[in-house]
């Protein structure tokens, strides 16, 4: 993880920034059925495990746990013996042809909702003993809602396990706003309610592969330009162009202001994914902070801008 200390602020206050860790995914249209989560999950593992970055997903185990309450989620941890070796975020849709969906991805040992890493987070405010659920509503707004044992309640940010200046009322108002990018609400409750699982639906043939082209561009400092203070994002129209700047090793900033404009995240955009099944394509930016997430490149759009 990156050893520069996350601070939050208004968003006005350019001098200081929000450091955050930052997707519509392969549709199953071409299955005759839908595969379940399982078998779903194994092929998406199987795709990138042929990639550079991924040479130990090869011989990898996976589990799959709920994230919730009411998000219709899950994670997915995947391991190499006992070594973590990445995560897998998958979402459930209201799509007959495309009943999971592949959100966000990334390798190495520190995932996202790292137990370890919020641990760390939790030891820096003094916190010893609390209880923990991971929320995700979007790549954008994945948080760790924390329990105190007097009962107070904090949040802190799925991927560094730093603590955030909001509380219920602006999540709630965050999540709302999102709206439903990913074919199921978005405006799942917060709090501690029974988490929902969904029945896996079996499949009559099997699906065809999906092929995955990884582009990686060297790290750069995303502090270096802060040109979300002096210059316009990419337009509407030269968003669709975004994976050409970075074939030739365009230096691109992404950063979103969330709950209410109080938060400014600023990630460094290293690369991207290209997924295809040889009828269509999806693309996944290549986030760089606390760590390195693929994110659905129509999510990101929704929620922040891209900066050159």
């Amino acid at each position: 993880m990156s050893q520069t200390m996350r601070k939050w602020v208004p968003a006005y206050a350019a001098a200081l920034i929000f450091l955050a860790a930052a997707g519509s995914m392969p549709p199953a249209a071409s299955a005759a059925r839908p595969a379940t989560l399982h078998e779903q999950v194994s092929q998406w593992i199987e795709a990138l495990s042929a990639e550079s970055g991924y040479e130990l997903w090869k011989s990898a185990a996976y589990s799959i746990s709920p994230l919730g309450p009411g998000t219709h989620s899950w994670y997915v941890t995947v391991k190499n013996g006992p070594a973590i070796t990445g995560y897998l975020i998958v979402e459930a849709t209201d799509r007959e042809a495309e009943p999971y969906r592949l959100v966000e991805y990334g390798s190495g040992p520190h995932p996202l909702f790292d137990s370890a890493v919020l641990r760390h987070g939790m030891s820096k405010e003094g916190i010893g003993r609390y209880k923990a659920v991971p929320l995700y509503y979007h790549p954008l707004l994945a948080v760790w809602h924390i329990t105190k044992p007097d009962g107070a309640v904090l949040y802190a940010d799925a991927m560094s396990g730093e603590t955030l200046p909001i509380d219920d009322k602006l999540l709630g108002k965050a999540v709302s706003e999102a709206g439903e990018p990913n074919g199921v609400s978005a405006a799942a409750s917060i709090g501690t309610a029974t988490i929902e699982t969904v029945k896996d639906t079996a499949i009559d043939k099997p699906r065809p592969a999906w092929e995955v082209s990884v582009r990686r561009n060297a790290s750069f400092e995303r502090y270096d330009r802060m040109p979300w203070l002096t210059g316009s994002p990419l337009a509407a129209s030269e968003r669709h162009l975004l994976p050409a700047m970075l074939d030739k090793r365009a230096e691109i900033r992404y950063t979103a202001e969330l709950y209410r404009n109080t938060t400014r995240f600023v990630w460094a955009v290293v690369g991207y994914d290209q997924w295809s099944d040889g009828t269509t394509e999806h693309t996944y930016i290549t986030l760089e902070g606390e760590g390195t997430r693929n994110v659905l490149f129509d999510l990101l759009l929704s929620e922040g801008e891209f900066y050159r």
